[in-house]
Parts: structure tokens; sequence; C-alpha cells
């Protein structure tokens, strides 16, 4: 269900870039932030798996409550093209 929007937002650089921030909004702590950039070397990766961990431990997890994360944090065409993808 998630693949298609995960890959879509590892594909933008600037979303690799601030993963932690998009970790942070995913409502990781830094536990599992901190354990995540132990166990992945590459921001592409620990991007990837800060959403894989979203999807499976929060309890709303939609393509709308995605949409509204990557537009909290400035990606406004992003999140268009994921509500589309619902």
């Amino acid at each position: 269900l998630f693949r298609t929007p995960f890959n879509r937002i590892c594909q933008r650089d600037e979303c690799i870039r601030i993963w932690k921030q998009l970790a942070r909004e995913l409502m990781l702590n830094n536990e599992e932030i901190q354990r995540i950039e132990g166990q992945y070397p590459s921001k592409h990766e620990r991007c990837l798996r800060s959403l894989e961990h979203w999807a499976l431990n929060q309890t709303l997890v939609d393509i709308p409550s995605l949409a509204r994360i990557i537009r909290t944090l400035g990606f406004k065409s992003l999140a268009r093209e994921i509500e589309n993808m619902a």
C-alpha cells in the first residue's frame, strides 16, 4: 500500500536531507531515530526506514495522513502527488 508513496518521498533529495525532521513528524522518538541512524549508513535508507517504522507503529496510518505530514514539512506538490495515490 505504501511502497509507491514511500519510494516517491525517498526519491526527493530534499526529503532525504531532512530525514530526522521527517522522522520526528512521523512521531518517532529519539531512541528510534538513533537506532535507525546506527543501523543504516545512507540517508536514503534512513528516510525509508523511518517511513516504514511509522507505517508499522502508528494507529492512524493512511495516505491522507502521510500527505498531511509531507505538507507540514513544506512539500506541497509532493503532498498533492501522494494524495492522488490514494
